[in-house]
């Protein structure tokens, strides 16, 4: 489930505009209903596939099911649902789609390869929940998973009743490989540590429950590249509405990154358009009155209204950087000369401003260079702005950008088009 985690949290630097309420799910095909029939209504993580010869496109099942044979079996349709059970456990569901395959012939081969390889299986066979004449094949390592499974099928429930699920499942109707995240469940498959450059694990998963419902993630011909998508429902204000109503800008950061830059979050945030509906969000969220303290708080300390300051540099982009190890803040905003190390006046504004996640343990010094406000401790900061080996082949995408994720070598982008997720060296 490392995978699952590591695109859930670029996600939570993203929330893009192609995010839907919900509204009633388009025709789907059968086969593909029938697959989701069999998952239950808990389930925190969903891997689709039309075939399971097209699962190596997809993040790998987990434990022993990811060891299972599955050759001969193209004519299925392969769904593997992820539950909590202590801890998260998969249970994969085969449904036929072709009348060619002989199930019961099948499923004797498959319960002999699961059984060898320490899985329990299930054939389920006239269930009032499928459509008539339909079969499915389930396999697990966990027996009271399949009983699970078997008594939400003979009680009519499955995933198809969770809130706004359809929504989700019909933004994936044409995709034949996909997956769909409940973003409540990101405590349960978010790991201790993971991309704690930017985030406590606190924080992570408080601002994943806060993207979407739903987060859903087409799958690309080429292993890990995704188009990603949200489902929300009317009533409720999500990160994603904060972000919708931003124009997209330019971003300038891959022009600065130092050779060996280890991770990057880049935030295209021109300070009128941001702050107005960064307020709102926070309203909504109860939390504009923890955020209006803070900065009285950082004026009183410093003499210095943060929101004047935002204004007086003008902020187009805001961005948290490690290279080597070491982690900086940037602010770009109106042009300003080259300045050497000093004592930062204006410590926490950053992320008081916008957001935890760009927030450093030491933001004791400043600099500026390359057009840039420097902050970060006074060793990091000499070490940024005097860097003499910038990254030159990062192919960094810089028009019309929201935000952008990089971490060695892998992008997260959203821009006007929408949001990817790709590796540059694909």
């Amino acid at each position: 489930m490392r995978k699952f985690a590591v695109v859930l949290l670029v996600l939570t630097l993203t929330l893009c505009s192609c995010a839907e309420r919900s509204s009633s799910p388009a025709a789907l095909s059968e086969e593909k209903l029938a697959a989701f029939r069999t998952a239950p209504s808990d389930a925190l993580a969903l891997v689709y596939c039309d075939s399971p010869k097209n699962l190596g496109i997809l993040p790998s099942p987990s434990g022993k099911l990811s060891k299972l044979d599955l050759s001969g079996l193209e004519a299925y349709t392969c769904l593997v649902s992820y539950c909590f059970q202590g801890k998260l456990v998969p249970v994969m569901s085969l449904c036929p789609v072709s009348a060619k395959a002989d199930v019961a012939s099948d499923f004797a081969d498959l319960k002999q390869r699961a059984a060898s390889s320490g899985l329990f299986s299930e054939l389920i066979s006239s269930s009032d929940a499928l459509q008539a004449g339909k079969d499915v094949m389930l396999v697990s390592e966990s027996q009271s998973l399949l009983t699970a499974c078997k008594r939400h099928l003979s009680e009519g429930h499955s995933i198809l009743d969770a809130q706004d699920f359809s929504s989700a499942l019909e933004q994936s109707s044409g995709s034949g490989a996909f997956i769909i995240l409940r973003n409540s469940g990101a405590a349960r498959f978010t790991p201790k540590g993971l991309f704690s450059e930017a985030f406590t694990f606190r924080n992570l998963t408080r601002i994943l429950n806060r993207c979407s419902e739903w987060t859903i993630l087409l799958c690309a011909q080429s292993a890990g590249s995704y188009e990603v998508k949200f489902a929300r429902p009317e009533g409720r204000v999500y990160l994603s509405d904060l972000m919708e109503g931003l124009p997209p800008a330019e971003s300038r950061l891959g022009a600065v990154l130092p050779v060996g830059t280890e991770f990057a979050v880049s935030l295209s945030a021109p300070c009128t358009d941001f702050r107005s509906g960064y307020e709102k969000y926070l309203d909504a969220g109860a939390g504009l009155t923890k955020y209006r303290r803070k900065l009285d708080e950082l004026k009183a300390d410093s003499g210095k209204d943060p929101l004047k300051w935002e204004k007086e540099l003008d902020v187009k982009e805001v961005a948290l950087v490690q290279e080597n190890g070491r982690k900086v803040l940037l602010v770009r905003g109106r042009e300003c000369p080259d300045s050497a190390p000093a004592e930062n006046p204006y410590r926490g504004f950053i992320p008081a401003l916008y957001g935890e996640t760009f927030s450093l343990e030491d933001d004791s010094f400043h600099a500026s260079a390359l057009g840039w406000h420097i902050y970060g401790s006074e060793k990091a900061v000499r070490s940024f702005a005097l860097c003499e080996e910038r990254e030159e082949n990062l192919k960094w995408p810089a028009r019309d950008t929201h935000i952008i994720f990089y971490r060695t070598g892998s992008f997260l982008v959203w821009d006007k088009k929408g949001l990817k997720i790709w590796n540059s060296n694909q």
